[in-house]
């Protein structure tokens, strides 16, 4: 039987396989980092001009626009987050190559994500990869196919280029496991991202993706974007498909989990919602509840005069809760 540091070794070679070799930081900056290294990227003079400038300076929304009016290409775009992220694979390239060519032949974007680089949690399954949940025993844990939302966002004409770490088991609000260590703050790494959606959060604070999929079952997209000053949403469970996300004890009856995006932007989030509902994903996974859009009142500007309203339930005739 082998060793939980053969089991590992796998998973850590196909990581590092996959960082991109122009943007490794020399022995001597890893061995000065400070605590803050948000500014790495821009004091490590790796980045030119333009990719500081693609990756910091626009939301999603923005890059968006921009891919659709040809100021940036799919490639350019994706090699600068690749750049800033350190991690892409093969297929991501082709992903936005094709990109380009079908908006140089058709004159007509993909569909409303076309061009945009977004990373996923590491649980979410990308065919030819293994995904592990971090657990050791499942380190090898080859996929043989995307996961239901990696295949909606490909039809809407994203570049999914990355996965980021998440705890062990999840239901956690740190990320820690033991294949790849633990997440930190890119504020102070003495301190926490978050969980489990930590690494999605790490990443887009330290701005090496515009948009990321995480998710969320008792706080795991709330915590880290809260932890991180980043946007979170997690939507009612049976809007977002999970199949082939790979989650602990499948099958069993359970507190219903459920994925939901991550952004740097309140529009961000509207953004993707409306896109994702315009895929229609019912019509292939059953399970979900067929809405045209996802959150109503997400992005959704209060009309003057009107005070915003929140709702809260003191008790549902089964459970009351606790006083703070």
């Amino acid at each position: 039987m082998p060793t939980m540091l053969e089991r590992i070794q796998p998973a850590l070679a196909a990581r590092d396989s996959s960082l991109d070799s122009s943007a490794l930081l020399t022995d001597a900056t890893l061995e000065s980092l400070p605590l803050n290294v948000l500014w790495v990227p821009r004091s490590c003079g790796l980045m030119t001009d333009l990719e500081l400038e693609l990756t910091e300076s626009h939301d999603a929304t923005d890059l968006l626009r921009m891919l659709a009016g040809r100021k940036v290409t799919a490639q350019t775009l994706l090699m600068a987050f690749r750049k800033r992220a350190t991690i892409a694979q093969q297929c991501a390239v082709e992903d936005a190559k094709a990109c380009d060519e079908h908006l140089a032949k058709t004159g007509q974007p993909i569909g409303p994500l076309h061009g945009l680089p977004i990373s996923v949690k590491e649980q979410i399954s990308i065919a030819g990869h293994c995904t592990n949940a971090g657990f050791v025993a499942w380190a090898s844990n080859a996929c043989q196919e995307d996961a239901h939302i990696v295949k909606s966002l490909k039809k809407l004409g994203a570049v999914v280029f990355a996965r980021t770490n998440q705890p062990q088991s999840l239901v956690h609000l740190e990320t820690s496991n033991n294949i790849y260590g633990a997440t930190v703050h890119p504020m102070n790494r003495n301190l926490t991202a978050g969980g489990s959606t930590g690494g999605e959060a790490a990443l887009m604070t330290m701005k090496g993706t515009p948009l990321g999929i995480g998710g969320d079952i008792g706080g795991s997209i709330r915590v880290p974007a809260a932890l991180n000053g980043i946007y979170g949403f997690v939507p009612t469970p049976g809007r977002i498909s999970g199949e082939n996300v790979v989650v602990p004890a499948q099958g069993c009856d359970s507190i219903v989990g459920t994925l939901g995006p991550m952004a740097r932007s309140l529009r961000d989030l509207a953004l993707f919602c409306r896109a994702y509902s315009s895929s229609r994903p019912w019509i292939e996974d059953v399970s979900l509840i067929p809405s045209d859009i996802l959150c109503p009142a997400l992005g959704r500007q209060l009309e003057p005069g009107l005070p915003l309203r929140v709702g809260i339930m003191l008790d549902d005739g089964v459970v009351s809760p606790l006083p703070p």
